[in-house]
């Protein structure tokens, strides 16, 4: 059935919505809040969904959310579902019909806590004790928490989706798998990341809220959930960015990684997949730095024990800069402007620098000390000059040839970032299927082994390699 467009809602109101119009006058001043950051057109438009939706329901139609969740901005949609599922939920149960709770969390896996708000508003009896939707949580148990669903998994453990039990918040919560609690070295790396988080607070920096331990012992950093994806995702899906899209996500980073800098952290590990690019609240998109579990201080303090982590190699191929294999007790900030620069790169041309097949990771690693950037104006033209100029200062083999600081590297692409939409990046990100990175051309996601072996202290020959490019059980 068509919404016909002499339709009026406030004659045919649901007894769902006229209940809450007259009951609770406040809904509307919510619903504005909700949907913060969005023109008056776009909140007629949801307004229209809704009724349409409503008079299909009033028709004894089964319209599908799906269709009509197309129908408005990624930004939007979740506040939208909160809205239809309302309506549906009480239209069956004015019908006599039970609701299947389980049959909505199948089908709409990322929306669990509007899921379980709806619920508990409207029927619930068919909430389950805990408050939290059908998931498979392996016994983990975190106080205060229901874990929702799982965010993805590595080596430094799982991350959930949860909700707080009484502020009704969502959060990230990283936490050290139980096999893993032996492990002295990634027990470390994530204390690390749980003080490093915890010193910092910028809006370019993902947040740490809480840190604690599970009852089996398990340690868990509570952190701000992103409501986005990250710049690999986002890279696979889209292709290599437009120069505009490019430059304000790496001048955004560099925001971040300064006040790391001044903090006195290194972050060690900057790539695509550890930059997370998400939705604000007011429905702008914004750059996030995350993952610094292998962030480092420039100085020792009374609690970090030296010569443990700190002297070994460590970090992601592709990105890495040459003092950080050759000298790794011996780097500073320009590390991570290197690892900038290689991103940047990455994002212009759709690859890292040194996407070529090496036998060795010494051989790599070589190409990243001695030989230039490989030229890249031929795949893409609209690249000005002076922007390959900044990125070959960013990625200079001497590190004094470098930016000093993030902030001189943001400051450099000032002239570059005008005309961007990181919202529509978003969006279109968000639409498009991940195909995922074939086996053989995923970008570095890997990481070196916790000892590889010595390490060249110079610009002499490095010789004997530890290993092949690739290695086994990286993540």
């Amino acid at each position: 059935m068509a919404c016909g467009e002499d339709f009026d809602p406030t004659e045919r109101l649901s007894p769902f919505r006229r209940k809450r119009r007259v009951a609770d006058p406040d809904r509307q001043r919510r619903g504005r809040r909700r949907f913060g950051g969005s023109s008056a057109e776009e909140l007629e438009r949801l307004r229209q969904l809704c009724d349409c939706f409503e008079q299909q329901l009033l028709a004894n139609q089964r319209p599908r959310i799906e269709l009509f969740l197309g129908g408005c901005r990624p930004a939007m949609r979740l506040a939208l579902l909160e809205e239809l599922l309302g309506l549906e939920v009480e239209y069956d149960l004015q019908a006599g019909r039970v609701p299947d709770r389980e049959a909505y969390a199948r089908r709409f896996p990322e929306a669990l806590p509007v899921l379980h708000d709806v619920f508990a508003a409207l029927c619930p009896a068919a909430s389950t004790p805990s408050g939290a939707l059908p998931f498979r949580q392996a016994a983990v148990v975190i106080p205060n928490y229901s874990l929702l669903s799982e965010l993805g998994s590595g080596g430094m453990g799982t991350v959930y989706r949860a909700v707080h039990a009484l502020l009704k918040n969502e959060a990230a919560i990283k936490v050290l798998k139980a096999e893993q609690q032996d492990d002295p070295q990634l027990r470390e790396l994530f204390d690390r990341e749980t003080r490093n988080l915890g010193q910092l607070r910028h809006p370019q920096i993902v947040q740490a809220l809480y840190a604690g331990f599970t009852g089996t012992g398990s340690p868990y950093l509570v952190m701000e959930l992103v409501r986005g994806v990250d710049v690999a995702a986002v890279l696979r899906r889209c292709g290599p960015l437009p120069v505009a899209d490019a430059c304000e996500i790496i001048r955004q980073a560099a925001i971040g990684l300064q006040h790391a800098h001044e903090c006195g952290l290194i972050h060690r590990d900057i790539k695509p997949s550890n930059l997370l690019l998400g939705w604000t609240y007011s429905g702008q998109a914004e750059v996030k730095v995350a993952d610094f579990g292998l962030a480092r201080l420039r100085f020792r303090s009374p609690w970090q024990d030296a010569g443990q982590i700190d002297d070994r190699i460590m970090g992601t191929l592709d990105y890495m800069s040459p003092e950080q294999y050759f000298t790794p007790a011996d780097v500073d900030i320009r590390a991570d402007i290197f690892s900038l620069g290689c991103t940047l790169f990455s994002l212009l041309v759709g690859h890292p620098p040194f996407q070529a097949r090496f036998q060795t990771i010494g051989e790599k690693m070589r190409a990243h000390r001695q030989q230039p950037l490989p030229a890249y104006s031929h795949l893409r033209p609209d690249v000005p000059p002076a922007l390959i100029e900044v990125i070959a200062s960013a990625t200079a083999k001497d590190r004094s040839e470098r930016f000093e600081t993030p902030l001189e590297f943001a400051a450099s692409l000032a002239h570059f970032h005008a005309g961007h939409d990181l919202a529509l990046l978003l969006e279109t990100a968000e639409e498009r299927p991940d195909p995922g990175w074939p086996a053989d051309t995923r970008p570095a996601d890997t990481r070196l082994p916790a000892d590889p072996g010595p390490a060249d202290p110079g610009p002499a020959d490095p010789g004997p390699d530890p290993g092949p490019d690739t290695l086994p059980g990286a993540g």
